[in-house]
């Protein structure tokens, strides 16, 4: 029992922003496997009109109605699920078209920051429920004052399969090669010649250990790397992160400390981080570690050592990226804001420290202690490992939620 039995049969519509392969997408899309598979006819929706052979609905298979035909048919549908803050003009019409369907509208909040929305979303009392990723969320649109339907759930995200099936496979030799960029793959390829797999090349990818992608990174065997994953922009720490690996190498230049950033744009955005780092921070820089926006993140977990979870502000909403390291049984850095320190447990699975200046000075100690102490690292991401086995399961999504579609389809009858 997958804990989505009541959606058998049952017509789904559920409408996206964008089909990208960014964090709520994913988590939409993966949703909607899950619901197809228990037996729902499940239809998306994007806002973008970001359609192609190669997006995420079109590689599982999902079909994709059309925005302007999209209201009239989820009137029609026994339950719509709208995808984040962004879907809210959607949203609106769909209720202004359609006000009596709001009883099948469920509304999927993954966004922190809910001042910034306040005046664009006077109100949730239009829709039948709200779900949150984490209380830190739910409380800081309840900080808003602004009014919520009768029926509001927290549910955690959940870790794909597919990326615990990848880091049991991390733990042996590493198959997937296929997402790492151009530049670190023929660093790869010249790896290979040199130990005799001359065979090896990006589109037919051979066995690839924790040892050859480090090096392709540029990283020695004795080097503790640190990791961060994210869009780059200002509120995920990525300079801040740069600045203070940057500070420890300026004081301690013999500390075998790496740092590798994922997530920039496009190459010529990582280029501008290392045109406008200071003398102090390039220590912390190499053109090898600033990874564009990749499909497939197993290969960077692999070769780390720790993971940080950086973001400033209220902090992140949840931070999937967080759970996914712990499932590669990385000790986790992290912000002591947002949905973070539901993730982590401090000192057991990882370190926290707080927002701002004074929490990189925090952030600085608790790299310094890894680096020192690597069984200690070692004992965290094993911890994190048995927590994510433990709470951020897709068994346990599904259960969770499931139950929360039961309660929407009971109220219907």
């Amino acid at each position: 029992m997958s804990g989505l039995e009541s959606v058998r049969n049952k017509r789904l519509v559920l409408v996206s922003h964008d089909l990208s392969h960014s964090g709520s997408p994913l988590l939409l899309v993966e949703t909607a496997v899950q619901l197809r598979h228990a037996g729902a006819h499940v239809e998306l929706v994007t806002l973008a009109g970001d359609t192609g052979r190669d997006d995420i609905a079109a590689r599982h298979g999902l079909p994709v109605i059309p925005l302007a035909t999209s209201f009239a048919r989820c009137a029609d549908a026994e339950l719509v699920i709208a995808n984040t803050v962004e879907s809210a003009g959607w949203v609106r019409r769909f209720l202004c078209d359609h006000p009596r369907s709001g009883t099948r509208l469920l509304w999927w909040i993954h966004e922190i920051t809910a001042e910034q929305y306040a005046d664009e979303i006077p109100t949730l009392v239009g829709v039948r429920a709200v779900v949150f990723d984490s209380r830190a969320s739910s409380n800081a649109w309840a900080a808003t004052g602004m009014p919520f339907p009768s029926l509001v759930r927290i549910i955690h995200p959940c870790v794909a399969d597919s990326v615990v099936a990848s880091a049991a496979q991390a733990r042996h030799p590493y198959r997937n090669m296929s997402s790492v960029p151009t530049r670190p793959v023929r660093a790869l390829m010249r790896v290979f010649r040199r130990v005799g797999l001359t065979t090896w090349s990006p589109e037919r990818p051979s066995a690839c250990d924790r040892k050859t992608i480090r090096g392709a990174l540029g990283v020695e065997p004795q080097d503790f790397l640190v990791t961060l994953v994210g869009s780059y922009q200002s509120r995920k720490g990525h300079t801040l992160l740069a600045e203070t690996v940057g500070r420890i190498l300026e004081e301690e230049p013999r500390l075998p400390l790496k740092l590798l950033l994922v997530g920039f744009a496009d190459q010529p955005q990582a280029q501008r981080l290392l045109d406008s780092a200071d003398m102090a921070t390039r220590r912390a820089l190499d053109p090898r570690r600033l990874v564009p926006v990749v499909r497939d993140l197993a290969p960077y977990y692999a070769a780390s050592d720790a993971f940080v979870m950086n973001s400033q502000g209220p902090g992140e909403n949840f931070g999937r990226v967080t759970i996914e390291a712990m499932a590669f049984k990385l000790p986790v850095l992290g912000t002591n804001a947002g949905g973070t320190p539901e993730i982590v447990a401090d000192c057991v699975t990882g370190l926290l420290h707080p927002v701002g200046i004074a929490g990189q000075k925090q952030l600085a100690e608790n790299i310094r202690r890894l680096v020192s102490n690597r069984e200690e690292g070692k004992a965290m991401g094993e911890a994190g490992y048995r927590r994510v086995n433990e709470r951020f399961t897709t068994r346990r999504f599904d259960v969770e939620f499931g139950a929360l579609l039961r309660e929407l389809f009971t109220d219907e009858r």
